[in-house]
């Protein structure tokens, strides 16, 4: 029976294949399991894969499709205390007619809402006991547009899973032919239109006309076809083409390699952000990082003299569909020169490496333990917990489960 020391969590998200907000859920389902709790993840689209592969048991991970019944059937089941939402809010109102503790986790600043979605959107959300912002800038955002006091929005940064860092030296670098002598800025990330990839590449260009012993890499799957093949026309075109390389996603170990052996300066040029994992690893492995002022920029600058934050692209009050469409397709905006002006900077001053227990602290401030515990104190000190006995929720015996909640349980 879930005790008050180690509430049940149920995490709901719309899919849980693979990406940045899919590695969050499976870090909080580690993480909550490691506290002692029952946790499950419920996927309220019929869209799972590989992150559904690495939960630790079969039976934890539920695909609703849509299904509310199932949903309920699922909370009672595994005895569910509280319920943490990420870009979903699906069953919010039945788990909170049944007594249970609501969560919602707000990971962006959905500048694709028009004024009445985004309305809407936050009047759902807001509907949650509590709210919670992945960082001051997404807090900040979402507090000013729909209209709501900051006091009623926490910030628990994420955290990344830093076991992989300690077998970091076991990943091997694919072959990129960089010549030797050149310093090499990394930009880690997927071929979507906010991370900005020709605002980096336009900048490497300006840059040749002061050094020429530098070299750029992408590295990041394929989110945005018909962005991603313009940005490679684009490098194709480019007089800077022969100091750029593209890489396809790679995996931790290799990642790891890149970050420790490759990577001279990690570069993040985004349009917009929530608090992203390619700053929290740079941090980690103590890399010098140039990021515009979004997400968690503001914490990572705080974390390490050597992040370098440059004007973003655009107001984040300014964005529409439309308007990040356009200034994803070049790289002539606004904040151009500055980023020009932080690469060679980057290239001349180095800056010393952090010293072992600066490092150790960083990497704790950044570590999953700190995310998980944020949350676990939050729901411990405000959800309607069993005391030794089933939720009031659960004390009317349930419906038999239906044959598909039977399969996938």
């Amino acid at each position: 029976m879930t005790s008050k020391l180690s509430p049940s969590v149920a995490i709901v998200v719309p899919s849980f294949d693979r990406g940045g907000l899919e590695q969050v859920a499976l870090n909080l389902y580690r993480g909550y399991r490691a506290l002692g709790s029952r946790c499950i993840v419920l996927v309220e689209r019929n869209e799972a894969g590989y992150m559904l592969g690495r939960l630790e048991r079969p039976g934890d991970g539920i695909i609703l499709n849509g299904d509310e019944s199932l949903f309920v059937e699922a909370l009672a089941r595994h005895e569910i205390d509280v319920v943490h939402y990420h870009y979903s809010t699906f069953g919010l109102a039945a788990a909170r007619r049944l007594g249970l503790f609501t969560l919602y986790t707000v990971h962006n600043v959905y500048t694709w809402l028009d004024d009445a979605g985004f309305a809407h959107h936050a009047g759902q959300i807001m509907e949650a006991d509590r709210v919670v912002a992945v960082s001051r800038f997404v807090r900040d955002y979402f507090c000013r547009r729909a209209q709501v006091p900051m006091d009623q929005v926490d910030v628990i940064p994420n955290g990344i899973d830093l076991s992989w860092i300690a077998g970091a030296g076991a990943g091997t670098l694919p072959d990129l032919d960089i010549p030797a002598g050149r310093f090499v800025f990394v930009l880690p990330a997927s071929y979507f239109p906010v991370k900005h990839h020709p605002l980096a590449l336009r900048a490497a260009e300006l840059l040749l006309s002061r050094r020429k012993d530098f070299h750029l890499v992408f590295v990041g799957n394929v989110g945005d076809e018909g962005y991603a093949v313009d940005v490679d026309t684009l490098v194709a075109a480019s007089p800077a083409r022969t100091h750029v390389s593209q890489v396809a996603c790679l995996s931790h170990d290799q990642m790891a390699a890149v970050y420790q052996q490759l990577a001279d300066c990690v570069v993040l040029p985004t349009i917009q952000e929530g608090c992203s994992n390619v700053v929290l690893e740079a941090l980690a492995f103590d890399r010098s990082l140039i990021i515009t002022d979004v997400g968690n920029a503001a914490e990572a600058r705080a974390l390490s003299p050597r992040v370098r934050v440059i004007d973003r692209a655009e107001e984040i009050d300014a964005l529409t569909p439309d308007r990040i469409e356009a200034l994803s397709r070049t790289g002539d905006c606004r904040n151009l020169r500055a980023l020009v002006d932080a690469m060679a900077s980057a290239m001349t001053v180095r800056g010393g490496d952090a010293g072992e227990a600066e490092l150790v602290e960083r990497r704790e401030a950044i570590g999953l333990n700190r995310m998980v515990d944020g949350y676990h104190r939050l729901f411990r000190s405000a959800a309607p917990l069993a005391l030794g006995a089933a939720p009031q929720a659960w004390a009317i015996p349930a419906a038999s489960p239906s044959k598909t909640a039977e399969t996938l349980a």
